[in-house]
């Protein structure tokens, strides 16, 4: 995994070689679309072509080289259509796995843009030139079609698809997305954002630190004050916990040199990140708390209800192909990586690819373990030669078909009254993985009653109306009204908490089942090697752990689902961790369960409620207050002219100015 915190920033969108996207074309036949527009202006709007990257920065990572062919296909999973009024934005996440088992995270926000004039006329030409060489304009991208398009629908009203794309190591969803609806906005607004949209693109490439564990980045946002904990060479260091603010000409700001000087942040503090209007969070467990998942499992949890997810949890605990289905990419990728998560302290050893492109459906037909994702096929028209041992998920209609012969989760009934019990003191709050932007605060409560503001009254006044406008008005006269460190947090941030406080309570109920389980395996652990040379030369040979021993020690109810589990490559993989341990430094998730077992033998029967009130601690004082924010965004050495755009549509970035800094 890179140190950086954004490997690439990459857009995605109309190539004036316009080419038939024919997996694409082939689904249309057999599973024609029901909410497609009557064919009676263009067959172009009923035609799906392959999109293309269009401009990605930087142009490379050490360790990490750029893919087109998967993040285009990622990236635009359907293809790029051609429509006659604009479409609603959608965000969705990708998820590739390199062979080295790697992981880059990508993150994507398509939205429909104004087809220009450059684009009409090279897209006209080739229309065209195809339809001479196939003898006539019978062609699906015939002279006619685009001529006839313009004609009927008038020149500003063809829209095409454009996706803006973020890949990154570690899957901050929820700072990614946010950064890149601010972007959307900036570009639909009337008025420009005060810097180039190359400015902001940049500090998020090459100034936002990749946080360490246990600490929080805010980036600061544009029109907002920022508490950071360095200045400016003319601004004095302030004292640890405390920040400097400076003087703006229009409203106070505060400033920050570039992040290769800033001393790390005390653990347990929040630092922010720069956003395009807004300050956005981003948080990174400790080294003590659950690793990272920014998906929300509240999301999975409420589309399949507490038993079929428990169906799914178990199929992939024993090693099952799974696969999910939906209309909905990101849906798909959601429940992909809550349900790996789930997965603690053991990791999936297989194929797992949560958004499949169509393309390489084929792979389907592996005769292996796999979780997968597939978009928008009916399951009809799947060829599923290995369905004796699969688990079809269907997430929009909250169905599951699970093997025959599947035992039940050990105590299954119990955990689901415990995951209904947390949902329900929750009030299962509203998700926000859902196809519109994260909603931004009508007004900064916390500057109210020192941020002492119930729930209740923050949710009654983020929808009032008069709120809204005075909002609007305190932005065009450049007032901030937007919380400062120790006046609280606002309601958006509030609600941000909340749901990350469901998440850990969530994920630590499944963690204290294994715990439970598993709370005396290291006694069954073989040892039978003095060096590790030794263990890995005999290594295929070994009995590494005592599988009748321990289960001759568990309760009678147990022994259906653990027989089969401990026969699995994910628990084989498990005990090697542990033993290589003797020789070699721990492995995160292994150190961490095993530390989760002490502390069961130490405090016993209260070990659960100890346990599940340090992760909700951990995660409330991420929130508290801003230890660090990022440098800010600033201008580049950009030409007078450089950096404006049309509104509506995405411009084309300076590539010369979001080069990789050099290194001194």
């Amino acid at each position: 995994m890179s140190g950086r915190f954004v490997d690439y920033f990459a857009v995605c969108g109309l190539d004036p070689e316009l080419e038939l996207d024919e997996v694409r074309v082939l689904q249309q036949r057999l599973e024609p679309n029901q909410n497609e527009e009557p064919q009676n202006h263009t067959d172009l709007l009923h035609r799906t072509f392959r999109s293309r990257v269009l401009a990605h920065f930087p142009e490379n990572v050490e360790g990490n080289p750029f893919d087109p062919d998967a993040v285009n296909m990622l990236s635009v999973p359907g293809g790029l259509r051609f429509w006659s009024q604009p479409q609603a934005p959608r965000f969705h996440s990708f998820l590739i796995t390199r062979e080295d088992y790697s992981r880059t995270y990508g993150f994507v926000l398509t939205f429909s843009e104004r087809v220009q004039t450059q684009a009409r006329t090279q897209t006209q030409t080739l229309s065209r030139d195809q339809g001479r060489d196939q003898g006539g304009d019978q062609g699906p991208c015939s002279s006619w079609s685009l001529d006839s398009l313009l004609v009927s629908l008038g020149e500003d009203q063809v829209y095409v698809c454009k996706a803006l794309v973020i890949l990154a190591p570690l899957p901050f969803m929820g700072v990614y997305r946010n950064f890149l609806w601010q972007l959307h906005r900036a570009v639909t607004a009337e008025t420009s954002p005060p810097l180039p949209l190359e400015s902001y693109i940049y500090n998020l490439l090459y100034e936002v630190p990749l946080p360490p564990p246990g600490l929080s980045v805010q980036v600061q946002g544009v029109y907002e004050p920022v508490c950071v904990t360095v200045g400016f060479l003319q601004v004095p260091l302030p004292p640890p916990g405390l920040s400097v603010q400076v003087q703006g000409v229009y409203e106070p700001v505060c400033v920050t040199v570039g992040f290769l000087q800033v001393p790390l942040p005390p653990p347990g503090l929040s630092v922010q990140v720069q956003g395009v209007y807004e300050p956005v969070w981003c948080h990174r467990p400790g080294t003590a708390e659950l690793p990272l998942l920014d998906f929300s499992v509240s999301d999975a949890l409420l589309r399949l209800g507490p038993q079929q997810l428990l169906q799914v949890f178990s199929c992939l605990l024993l090693e099952h192909q799974v696969l999910l289905y939906s209309q909905d990419p990101q849906l798909l990728v959601v429940v992909g990586e809550v349900m790996c998560s789930l997965l603690f302290p053991f990791q999936w050893q297989h194929v797992y690819v949560p958004l499949l492109p169509a393309a390489l459906s084929h792979f389907l037909d592996a005769p292996v373990p796999y979780l997968m994702g597939l978009q928008g096929q009916d399951r009809s028209q799947l060829d599923l030669p290995q369905e004796a041992n699969l688990c079809f998920v269907d997430l929009d209609n909250s169905s599951v078909d699970v093997p025959e012969d599947f035992p039940q989760f050990p105590l299954q009934e119990e955990l689901i009254l415990e995951l209904k019990d947390i949902l329900q003191r929750h009030s299962a709050p509203e998700t926000s993985s859902g196809p519109g932007p994260p909603p931004l605060d009508p007004l900064s409560l916390q500057d109210q009653c020192n941020g002492n503001v119930p729930s209740e009254v923050l949710d009654l006044l983020q929808k009032n109306q008069t709120l809204q406008r005075l909002e609007a008005l305190t932005r065009r006269a450049r007032v901030s009204v937007t919380q400062q460190e120790g006046r609280g947090l606002s309601g958006r941030l509030q609600q941000e908490k909340k749901a990350a406080i469901l998440n850990t309570q969530l994920r630590e109920v499944f963690a204290a089942r294994f715990v439970a389980m598993f709370c005396d395996y290291d006694a069954f652990v073989i040892h039978s090697c003095s060096d590790l040379h030794s263990w890995l030369t005999a290594r295929e040979n070994m009995h590494n752990f005592d599988k009748a021993s321990f289960l001759s020690e568990q309760p009678e109810h147990l022994l259906p689902f653990l027989a089969r589990f401990i026969e699995t490559q994910m628990f084989a993989s498990f005990i090697d961790n542990k033993i290589m341990s003797q020789w070699n430094q721990q492995e995160a998730q292994l150190r961490l369960f095993d530390q989760r077992i002490q502390t069961r033998r130490l405090y016993q029967q209260r070990a659960t409620t100890y346990q599940l009130q340090q992760a909700v601690q951990a995660v409330e004082q991420r929130y508290q207050r801003v230890a660090h924010t990022a440098v800010l965004p600033h201008l580049l050495r950009m030409r007078i002219g450089q950096g404006r755009f049309t509104p509506g549509t995405f411009p084309r970035l300076q590539q010369e100015v979001l080069k990789a800094p050099t290194t001194r």
